[in-house]
């Protein structure tokens, strides 16, 4: 199967891409540099760099557990995806599909060209967080049953698309924010090959009336603090383990992959 990744450049986003090729798949890699440059200019206080850079410390040593990342080679091309370049390369690449991983949002020309291709991969549980830090927003919120993953149709809208599969992050009592987020990613591009093998033939539409869309304006100091405080002294993962099934009923999930719901 011929799949074209477009993604960012975080070690969780290469991780994909080697599971992929690592399970047979011909994958032509495309690194979002519009994603690349937003990130680098939204976040300034020292809070915020700080958390960001606990994040990058978390995933290096998670990955890096792995052992394997440091031995592959990544030869992506670099585009910015909302050119007209982009869109004659990655038309031109004819896949049979496109999977989308960190990227910036997918322009409505480039999904009405190639319809039926995309598959975006959302790091939350849709819809009850949609948008950005979608396994960041349930610690704030205390609602960790919607820490996990979702891959999806895409369409115009942020992560309104139909829901072909959702998976719940395995969270252990000594798991905080960071950790909880990039074991997340490596269980889902873990998972993202027999996906890949065995699409559903169905998927559920979401509707974008439940939930939260959380945005980047959303984030402050003041949530990193209380997600810190809830985390480390008001014991937030222990207390969500101990109620995981009666929590986790609260926010049922979808597999249409294995024809069932994945509780």
């Amino acid at each position: 199967m011929k799949v074209t990744v477009i993604r960012g450049d975080e070690t969780r986003h290469r991780y994909l891409v080697k599971q992929l090729r690592d399970n047979g798949f011909d994958v032509h890699d495309f690194v979002d540099q519009s994603a690349i440059s937003a990130r680098k200019t939204i976040y300034d206080s020292q809070i915020q760099i700080r958390h960001f850079q606990q994040l990058k410390e978390t995933e290096e040593q998670i990955f890096g557990q792995a052992g394997e990342l440091s031995k592959h080679e990544f030869c992506a091309d670099s585009f910015d995806i909302q050119s007209g370049d982009f869109a004659d390369e990655l038309i031109k690449s004819r896949p049979d599909y496109v999977v989308t991983f960190g990227c910036s949002i997918i322009p409505a020309t480039l999904l009405h060209s190639m319809p039926g291709k995309f598959i975006g991969i959302h790091l939350g549980l849709s819809p009850f967080y949609r948008g950005s830090g979608s396994n960041f927003w349930p610690f704030y919120f205390e609602e960790l049953s919607c820490v996990g993953y979702t891959i999806m149709t895409l369409d115009k809208g942020i992560d309104t698309g139909s829901i072909l599969y959702q998976e719940r992050a395995n969270l252990i009592s000594s798991d905080d924010v960071h950790s909880a987020g990039i074991k997340c990613s490596m269980q889902m591009a873990d998972f993202m090959p027999k996906f890949m093998l065995s699409l559903p033939e169905k998927s559920v539409p979401l509707d974008p009336k439940v939930g939260r869309l959380m945005l980047r304006s959303h984030f402050s100091d003041e949530a990193i603090q209380r997600v810190k405080l809830a985390v480390r002294e008001e014991n937030l993962v222990g207390r969500y383990l101990q109620e995981k099934v009666k929590l986790d009923s609260l926010f049922p999930i979808k597999d249409f992959l294995f024809g069932k719901a994945n509780d």
